[in-house]
C-alpha cells in the first residue's frame, strides 16, 4: 500500500513539474508590443523615470537617448496600448519613439526641414553665383 502511495505521489510530482514547465513556456512566448497594455498613475515624476516604469510594467526594452528631460503627470486607469501611452507622455515635450526590432528608442523629434522656392526679380545670374 505504501508503495502505491509513493508511486502516485512521484507520478503526480513529475506531472506537476512538467505542467509547470509547460506553462512557463506558454507564458514566455513574446506578446507583440502593439498588444501589450499598461495602466499607471504618475504625478509630477521625471519623464525618464516614467519611461522606465512603463518599460518594466510592459516587459519591453527601452533605450532612452540623452537629453530626455521633463516632469510628467499622467493617469491611465484603464489599460491602454503601451505605444499609445509612450506617445501620449512624450509628444508634449517634443520627443518621440521609434521601434528597432524589439527595442523602443526614445529620442527628440527630428527637425523637419521645409523646402521653399523663391523667384528672384531684377537679379543677374552672375550676381547670384
Amino acid at each position: 500500500m505504501k508503495r502505491w502511495i509513493k508511486l502516485f505521489f512521484t507520478i503526480g510530482l513529475v506531472l506537476g513539474v512538467i505542467m509547470w514547465c509547460f506553462s512557463l513556456g506558454l507564458s514566455a512566448r513574446e506578446i507583440p508590443i502593439e498588444k501589450k497594455l499598461v495602466s499607471f498613475d504618475f504625478e509630477n515624476i521625471e519623464l525618464e523615470d516614467a519611461i522606465r516604469l512603463i518599460s518594466i510594467k510592459a516587459g519591453i526594452d527601452v533605450l532612452i537617448e540623452p537629453g530626455i528631460k521633463g516632469k510628467v503627470t499622467a493617469r491611465f486607469e484603464k489599460p491602454v496600448p503601451v505605444l499609445y501611452a509612450l506617445s501620449a507622455i512624450l509628444s508634449p515635450y517634443g520627443f518621440t519613439y521609434s521601434r528597432e526590432g524589439n527595442i523602443i528608442r526614445v529620442m527628440k523629434k527630428p527637425l523637419q526641414l521645409k523646402k521653399r522656392t523663391f523667384t528672384l526679380k531684377y537679379a543677374l545670374a552672375q550676381d547670384i553665383i
